[in-house]
């Protein structure tokens, strides 16, 4: 019989395999999961072999893909990034292998594969983390003698800096509403932007009387929600926005329709009218709202939440090139040496008299 998990997306069912282990079944809807489960109950009265598992000597890659997504449960853009992936890097260089026979050379031959597309070794890292994941589970599910090495490559991301305040104006000045609305947003809340955060805020989010604009936060395995308050500017901005809108429907859209992609268009354009030609990304307005607030001494628990992060070290560890007032701080400890410094350095014969004496 199918079943739904509460707080999970889709039908679940679970049936007895031929060692007598109960095994789950996973569908779309009801009516896909009861299919499956009419069919393992058809080929087990008819064709018995039909639901004997492959041997471990004939399983390959790619035949342990369904066993390994059904281990836990991944969320919809995982499950589309990773399916990208394996289809155009990983896949036609193991896909057939068998597990057993995977070697160094193979995870080699897959990074062969990606530097003919000529990304980068930061991209090319997450491809390799994801087959390192896939085989590790092979590993423990004992379907490997050993792990097989997988050697991530050096850090080449690019170092992108966070707009200046003289940058960010220019943005505002040249930005058409929806991006303007896009940059104010970012930069005074640290809202991740796009179609998951930003893009999905309404109205119903913003409460004016206690001050606060309530985020639910991307699945990013951090805090679910957070609220963050409103600044006197960003209660004026909102309040001008809301009497153009009528406090119905999304707070950034164009046109009133909602904004279903990255906005990248828009965006592009406004740094071509401000003169910005360094790269600069959208996101990178949140970088500005933690550079900024760190920077000028905010708490960092604070700052960490308002982000969404699920430990302030994670913010730490992205932001602590942004903290100079706290290193001034801590290093202004330091006891005071009672030392007096001379007029003038000593010369040598006088630094080899004094030793001497």
């Amino acid at each position: 019989m199918a079943y739904q998990k509460k707080g999970c997306k889709g039908w679940y069912g679970t049936y007895r395999d031929h060692t007598g282990r109960v095994q789950p079944v996973k569908g779309d809807s009801e009516e896909e999961v009861e299919l499956k489960l009419a069919q393992i109950k058809y080929n087990k009265k008819h064709r018995p072999a039909a639901n004997l598992p492959p041997t471990v000597s004939h399983k390959t890659f790619a035949s342990i893909l369904p066993a390994y997504y059904s281990s836990k449960d991944f969320v919809s853009t995982t499950l589309s990034g990773d399916g990208y992936t394996l289809n155009k890097y990983i896949l036609p260089i193991l896909g057939t292998v068998l597990l057993k026979k995977i070697t160094t050379e193979h995870i080699q031959a897959v990074v062969d594969a990606c530097r003919e597309t000529k990304i980068k070794n930061v991209s090319i890292n997450k491809h390799l983390a994801l087959v390192k994941s896939i085989l590790n589970y092979a590993y423990n599910a004992d379907l490997l003698d050993k792990p097989v090495r997988v050697t991530l490559l050096p850090d080449d991301r690019d170092v992108i800096y966070p707009p200046t305040q003289e940058e960010f104006h220019a943005i505002l000045r040249h930005a058409k509403p929806s991006t303007f609305r896009l940059a104010v947003l970012s930069a005074l809340t640290g809202v991740r932007p796009g179609r998951k955060e930003l893009f999905s805020l309404t109205w119903d989010d913003v409460d004016f009387n206690e001050g606060i604009l309530r985020i639910t936060s991307a699945k990013k395995r951090g805090i679910p929600a957070r609220f963050i308050p409103l600044t006197d500017q960003l209660r004026g901005f909102l309040a001008v926005w809301r009497d153009e809108d009528g406090g119905q429907g999304h707070i950034v859209h164009y046109f009133g329709r909602p904004i279903t992609k990255s906005g990248w268009i828009g965006w592009h354009n406004t740094l071509k009218r401000a003169g910005i030609t360094r790269r600069l990304r959208p996101y990178d307005l949140r970088h500005y709202f933690a550079t900024y607030t760190l920077g000028n001494g905010a708490d960092l628990r604070s700052v960490s939440d308002m982000m969404g992060h699920k430990k302030p070290t994670q913010t730490l560890n992205t932001y602590q090139h942004v903290i100079p007032r706290a290193k001034l701080e801590a290093v202004n400890m330091l006891p005071t040496i009672d030392y007096k410094i001379p007029a003038k350095p000593l010369s040598p014969s006088e630094l080899t008299t004094n030793k001497e004496a």
